[in-house]
């Protein structure tokens, strides 16, 4: 292990090193409490050996301020607590400032030694979970890659298609994805698959790969939502499943057509008021086999400008009863008024010009 041993008086300090070092583990010394949290800021301890009573920082303080940096670098330091006080009150206070164990002066080494095996098996623990949790990272950064890939079409749009996303955590559950057919209709997707992370955002890549695919070759709005709806019922495990509202735009000729399972709002914005809102109507994706699937589309003209609005169920729920039926809405005021606030669930919003 690597240790750290905090300690103002010398002689104990040597002999106490010498012995951690014969054991095989990689020492390091300091004198007194400030350069013990120094220490531990510069550099990560399997272990440190806290004296009590120091100059400049006492120990429980030191523990204190370890456990503070701790907290602000997402790990956790152990904390073995020496003193020469054998009081319970002294070992009561010292484990409530953070202090993991506690050992009295003057050091029996046969105790030292046990204890240093039952924070050698802690310390191996920690390094598996730093292990699995770097692998986690690179796990969800490969996917994360893929998704910004696949979503690289939205880019190709200007002011006639905006999104917002807000992710819980790194890798969003939730997927916009839109794509203009070659006769200048555009098609978009807004979903949002059961859980976080990396089992939702992958189910998203497998609904992304099926509608870019067959937007792009001009597919009917109803084939690209029954064929979602196949690949992802072969896919996905039992009791999985992914919201989506499928939207297919034709500006020219102001003509909205939707398909809503799962998404709360689906709402068509005149200048001044709501026009049409698409409430969610069928079972979400993944759900159904194809022959109990309904894919019908629900279709709505226009005679004026209009905007198609988009949210999945963590903007909705951060906007509370402002998402009352017929209530106008804008893009720019619910991004302002969500974009700055915490993320209990992945938020996303999509607007399409429909002029």
């Amino acid at each position: 292990m690597r240790i750290l041993v905090a300690d103002d008086a010398v002689a104990e300090r040597a002999l106490l090193c010498q012995f951690l070092v014969n054991k095989g583990h990689i020492v390091e010394e300091v004198g007194d409490g400030q350069e013990a949290v120094t220490a531990v800021t510069r550099q990560r301890f399997d272990l440190v050996l806290l004296d009590s009573i120091m100059p400049v920082m006492v120990g429980n303080e030191a523990v204190r301020h370890i456990r503070k940096r701790d907290a602000h670098m997402g790990r956790y330091t152990p904390v073995l607590f020496v003193s020469g006080l054998n009081d319970p009150a002294e070992v009561v206070a010292s484990l409530a400032f953070g202090a993991d164990d506690y050992l009295s002066k003057p050091i029996d080494l046969d105790i030292l030694e046990a204890k240093l095996r039952v924070f050698d098996r802690i310390a191996s623990q920690h390094r598996a979970l730093e292990q699995y949790r770097q692998a986690s990272e690179g796990d969800k950064a490969f996917a994360r890659h893929v998704l910004d890939h696949l979503t690289r079409a939205n880019r190709a749009f200007s002011e006639e298609v905006r999104h917002f996303v807000r992710p819980h955590d790194q890798l969003s559950g939730d997927l916009f994805a839109a794509a203009r057919a070659p006769d200048g209709t555009i098609c978009a997707l807004l979903a949002d698959a059961m859980g976080h992370g990396l089992a939702a955002s992958l189910t998203t890549v497998l609904l992304a790969q099926v509608f870019y695919t067959m937007a792009e070759r001009n597919q009917p709005l109803s084939t690209i939502v029954s064929e979602s709806n196949t690949k992802l019922k072969a896919l996905l495990p039992p009791g999985f499943f992914v919201a989506a509202a499928f939207v297919r735009v034709e500006p020219l000729a102001r003509c909205v057509q939707v398909w809503n399972g799962g998404i709360p709002l689906v709402r068509l914005l005149g200048s001044d008021r709501v026009l049409k809102d698409f409430p969610s109507a069928f079972m979400a994706l993944g759900v159904l086999a194809p022959r109990e699937f309904d894919s019908t589309i629900e279709e709505y003209h226009t005679q004026e400008p209009a905007e198609l609005l988009l949210a999945t169920d963590g903007v909705t729920e951060a906007l509370g009863d402002q998402v009352a039926e017929d209530a106008w809405l804008s893009f720019d005021g619910i991004t302002r008024q969500i974009g700055s606030g915490s993320a209990h669930d992945d938020a996303t919003l999509a607007s399409l010009k429909v002029s």
